[in-house]
C-alpha cells in the first residue's frame, strides 16, 4: 500500500480520535506526562500515530488547502473595471484573500506573516489618513521612515517568535553565480514538456530566496501560450519573511491537489478572473510558492475604446510546470563571505577550437576599453595586417542594460611570435543605466562576442562560428573614474549645425555651454545645442585636448582619439577655438 492509499483510508477515522492522536503526539520543544489510561485506545491512537510517522518518512504531505495558508481577508475600492471586452469607469469594492508565503497555519512563520501583514495595513491606513488630512510631513516618503518602520516591526517578530530575521540580501556578480552558489538547479526538472529558465534572483542572509523565472513550452502541441513568466518564494520555516499574496476574490477560485512527476503533493489554486495562479508546497523544513502568469492580454484601441483579448495556460501547463520544481534538492544558507569566497568566473572560453580570452579592462565610466586575446588552432595564421573581429560587433551585453554596448576593435600583436595568435583591442559604449555611469566601478557585464570572421574584401570570411561569453567586472584596478570639469560660468561657442546646401561650409550656430566635463577616456557637453550639435568638429578642424608639455590629442564627435591623465592635461581646444583651461585649485 502507497502513502496515498494510506491516507485515503484515513478518512474512515473519527475526526474526534484524529483530535486526540494529534494531542498524543510527543512535542519537540518539551515532553508532557499523560495519565495512564485504559490498553485499547491508546494503542489505537499509537497505530494512528505511527501511521502518520510513516507517511512523513514516506515524503507524503497532508494534502492542503488554501484555508491553511490563509492569513487575513481585505477590501478595496478599485475604479475601473473590464466589461464585455472594455475597459470601463465603475468604481466598485473587492474582497481579498491574504496568503502567507511562509508556511502553514499552526506554525511560528505563519503567525508571524499574519501579523506583518495586520501591522503593515494598520500602517499603511495611519499614513493615508493623515495625507487625506493633510498631516503627513512634507519629504515622509523620501525620508526612509516608512521603510525603517517595516524593517523594525519584522525585526521585532522575528525575535517575538524566535525566527531568524531576514537580514540584508545577499550580494551576487550575476545571477549565474547566485544559482551556482545555492544549487538552484536542484530544484528545477527540465523536460521535453517544459523548460524552466532562472532570469534574476535575490537571496536573504537567512536563506530564503526568490526567483524571477520563464517558463517555455515546446511548439506545436497547440498551446495558446508557449512562454510565460512566474516567481518562486523559498522560505525556510525558522525564518521570517515579510513576503505574502494577495488574491483577489471573485468567488471563482478552485483549489486542487496535484501530484508531481517527482512524486510531491502540492496545492494549485487558481481562477479564471485572475491573471495568476498559484503552485504551493510544503516540505516540511521550509514552504514554497510559484505565483505563475495564466494569461496573456493584448490590448488594442482601434476604435478609440480600449478592449482586451485574453489567452491562457491549459490546466495541464499549469501542472507542467509544477512538475518542474523537482523540490528534491536542499538550497544552501549561504553568508556574504561565503559568496565573496566564489571563485572568479573564467576569464576564458574554447568554441570550435578557438579560445577567447580576457587579458585587461579599462574604464572611465562611459567608455570601456577590453583587451581580448585569441588563439586559434595550431597551424592556424592570425595575421595583425589581417581585419580579424567578431560579426555584428555585438560586444557587450549587461544584466542591467541588455542595449547594445559596441564599438571598435583594432587588431594588434601580442608579442609572443605565434601566428596563431594575436590580440584585439574592444573600444565599447553604452548607455548610462538610470543616469549612472554604464561601466560603473563594481558592475558586472556579459562580454557578448559572436562568431570570428576576417574582412576580405568585399566580404566577412568566417573563420570559427560560436558565441564567447565571458563575464567582466569593472573595478579601479586599471581604471580612472575621475572627472574634470572645466567650465566655472557658462559661455558662448560656436557648434556644427549642419552642412551648407550651396557648398561654402558648415552651418555654424552659436550656443551656451554650462558644463565640459573631461574623462580619461571620454567627455560630455551640457549646453542649449539640439542633440545634433557638435562643438568638437567644424569644417575639417578638431578640438583639441593640449596637456602641459604641449602635446595635443584629438577631440572626435564621440570621443577622445587616446586615453589622457587627468593631472597632466593644461587645456582644452573646441573646434571653433574657444579655449577652456583647466580651473586652477
Amino acid at each position: 500500500m502507497k502513502g496515498k492509499d494510506l491516507l485515503r483510508e484515513m478518512k474512515y477515522i473519527g475526526d474526534d480520535l484524529i483530535a486526540e492522536a494529534e494531542t498524543a503526539m510527543p512535542s519537540f520543544q518539551a515532553e508532557r506526562k499523560k495519565p495512564r489510561r485504559n490498553f485499547r485506545r491508546p494503542l489505537l491512537i499509537a497505530a494512528l500515530v505511527a501511521m502518520m510517522l510513516m507517511l512523513v518518512g514516506c515524503g507524503v504531505a497532508v494534502l492542503m488547502k488554501m484555508q491553511d495558508v490563509k492569513i487575513a481577508e481585505s477590501t478595496e475600492t478599485l475604479e475601473y473595471s473590464w466589461k464585455e471586452g472594455q475597459l470601463v469607469n465603475d468604481p466598485h469594492t473587492v474582497n481579498n484573500n491574504i496568503l502567507s508565503a511562509s508556511g502553514l497555519k499552526g506554525s511560528k512563520a505563519y503567525q508571524a506573516s499574519a501579523d506583518f501583514y495586520a501591522f503593515k495595513k494598520a500602517y499603511k491606513a495611519e499614513i493615508d489618513q493623515k495625507e487625506r488630512d493633510g498631516t503627513l510631513p512634507e519629504g515622509f516618503w523620501d525620508s526612509g521612515e516608512y521603510e525603517a518602520a517595516i524593517e523594525a516591526k519584522a525585526q521585532e517578530l522575528a525575535r517575538q517568535y524566535g525566527l531568524k530575521p531576514e537580514g540584508g540580501t545577499l550580494d551576487f556578480r550575476t545571477t549565474r553565480n547566485l544559482c551556482d552558489a545555492l544549487g538552484v538547479e536542484q530544484l528545477i526538472r527540465n523536460t521535453q514538456e517544459v523548460n524552466a529558465e532562472v532570469k534574476r534572483g535575490r537571496c536573504w542572509e537567512n536563506g530564503n530566496f526568490s526567483l524571477e523565472m520563464q517558463f517555455h513550452f515546446p511548439e506545436g502541441q497547440g498551446y495558446a501560450i508557449e512562454h510565460t513568466t512566474g516567481l518562486l518564494r523559498w522560505n525556510w520555516q525558522d525564518s521570517f519573511s515579510q513576503s505574502y499574496s494577495i488574491l483577489q476574490d471573485n468567488g471563482d477560485w478552485t483549489e486542487k491537489n496535484y501530484t508531481t512527476a517527482s512524486g510531491r503533493e502540492v496545492l494549485i489554486l487558481q481562477a479564471p478572473s485572475h491573471s495568476n495562479a498559484y503552485i504551493l508546497y510544503n516540505r516540511g523544513d521550509a514552504f514554497m510558492t510559484v505565483s505563475l502568469r495564466v494569461k496573456d492580454e493584448f490590448l488594442t484601441d482601434a476604435t478609440g475604446s480600449v478592449t482586451v483579448e485574453t489567452t491562457d495556460l491549459t490546466e495541464r501547463q499549469i501542472e507542467l510546470v509544477a512538475d518542474a520544481m523537482d523540490l528534491k534538492g536542499n538550497p544552501k544558507i549561504l553568508t556574504q563571505a561565503d559568496v565573496d569566497a566564489e571563485p572568479a568566473p573564467s576569464q576564458e572560453m574554447t568554441q570550435n577550437g578557438y579560445t577567447v580570452s580576457v587579458k585587461s579592462v579599462e574604464t572611465d565610466g562611459y567608455v570601456a576599453k577590453i583587451r581580448v586575446g585569441i588563439a586559434a588552432p595550431e597551424g592556424v595564421s592570425l595575421p595583425v595586417e589581417s581585419s580579424i573581429h567578431f560579426s555584428n560587433m555585438e560586444v557587450l551585453v549587461s544584466p542591467t542594460n541588455p542595449g547594445f554596448g559596441g564599438g571598435a576593435i583594432r587588431n594588434v600583436d601580442d608579442g609572443d611570435g605565434k601566428d596563431n595568435t594575436l590580440d584585439l583591442e574592444l573600444e565599447c559604449r553604452a548607455d548610462p543605466v538610470d543616469g549612472q555611469p554604464p561601466y560603473a566601478e563594481g558592475s558586472t557585464w556579459n562580454l557578448h562576442l559572436i562568431d570570428i570572421v576576417n574582412w576580405e574584401y568585399p566580404v566577412d570570411i568566417t573563420l570559427a562560428e560560436g558565441e564567447w561569453t565571458i563575464p567582466i567586472t569593472f573595478d579601479d584596478t586599471n581604471s580612472d573614474y575621475r572627472e574634470l570639469e572645466l567650465i566655472t560660468q557658462p559661455i558662448q561657442a560656436k557648434a556644427f549645425t549642419g552642412a551648407s546646401m550651396d557648398g561654402s561650409g558648415d552651418q555654424m550656430e552659436t550656443f551656451t555651454i554650462t558644463s565640459f566635463t573631461l574623462r580619461e577616456k571620454s567627455y560630455r557637453i551640457q549646453s542649449d545645442a539640439p542633440e545634433n550639435a557638435n562643438f568638437c568638429t567644424i569644417n575639417g578642424n578638431l578640438g583639441k585636448v593640449v596637456m602641459k608639455d604641449g602635446a595635443e590629442i584629438d577631440i572626435y564627435d564621440n570621443g577622445i582619439a587616446q586615453a589622457i591623465d587627468l593631472s597632466q592635461v593644461d587645456h582644452v581646444i573646441l573646434a571653433d577655438g574657444t579655449k577652456l583651461p583647466v580651473p586652477q585649485e
